[in-house]
């Protein structure tokens, strides 16, 4: 697989500005780290997969729901497409082979290598709506909580 050096030298250097540690493996053009984030989440696995002209960061929570109990997810399933809904930039995704929750957030950038505040915008968008939508999922996945109720929760505009 190839990547473009140029652009997972940009996005090191986003990550280095930030004094965050992280793991590369210059094979794939991978980039490997955890991020605690303001949810009862708590943390969650980052990777960074950078091509020839975009990349891909994925934030992954830490657990991973039953994929043999089909009442769970469906109803992940449901909140996950409820909290998609309207986002301009990523998606929740739901793996239901394995029961592995994450966000996706990319960056097509084919004619330029993009700036420091870009690079920023897409890796940290993922850390934002595990921190709105964390909650919400963790209270689906183990206290039988409604979707569209958790939702709505969720999505109530923020006081201050």
């Amino acid at each position: 697989m190839s990547y473009s050096v140029e652009l997972a030298k940009q996005i090191e250097n986003y990550l280095n500005s930030q004094e965050w540690h992280f793991d590369f493996d210059q094979e794939i053009g991978h980039f490997k780290f955890g991020m605690n984030i303001n949810s009862k989440v708590k943390n969650v696995n980052i990777r960074i997969l950078v091509a020839d002209d975009f990349f891909t960061v994925y934030a992954t929570a830490p657990m991973r729901a039953d994929e043999n109990d089909f009442v769970t997810m469906h109803s992940l399933g449901e909140y996950f497409s409820r909290a998609n809904f309207g986002l301009r930039t990523g998606n929740f995704e739901i793996d239901f082979n394995d029961g592995e929750m994450r966000y996706k957030a990319s960056l097509y950038v084919p004619d330029q290598l993009p700036t420091l505040k870009m690079v920023e915008r897409v890796v940290d968008i993922p850390f934002g709506m595990w921190g709105r939508y964390g909650n919400g999922m963790l209270n689906v996945l183990y206290s039988g909580g409604e979707p569209a109720k958790e939702i709505e929760i969720a999505e109530k505009p923020m006081e201050g």
